[in-house]
């Protein structure tokens, strides 16, 4: 069985309408990616668009059919995260 890759530091973009707390289907991921052999560990990467996420296990699945680990989320992106959610 494939290893996941571990995605550290991440952060998410979407289209407006989407939820921005939460990876979403749809939505990409922005990281550092570890333990996958196609990039230096530590390399900073996009995802393919989200197609699975199991929040209580902590991973998604992309349309390229990687399974990230999602490790600690971007601290800028979690302090974005707390400063605009009173604003939609």
């Amino acid at each position: 069985m494939k290893q996941d890759s571990r995605l550290e530091d991440w952060f998410i973009t979407a289209a407006l309408s989407s939820d921005l707390a939460q990876p979403d289907a749809g939505t990409t991921l922005h990281g550092r990616v570890y333990g996958d052999n196609r990039f230096p560990d530590g390399y900073a990467i996009r995802t393919s668009p989200v197609v699975e996420v199991n929040a209580e296990q902590g991973y998604v699945i992309t349309k390229s059919g990687t399974r990230y680990k999602l490790g600690n989320i971007s601290p800028e992106y979690k302090q974005w995260l707390e400063d605009n959610k009173g604003g939609e």
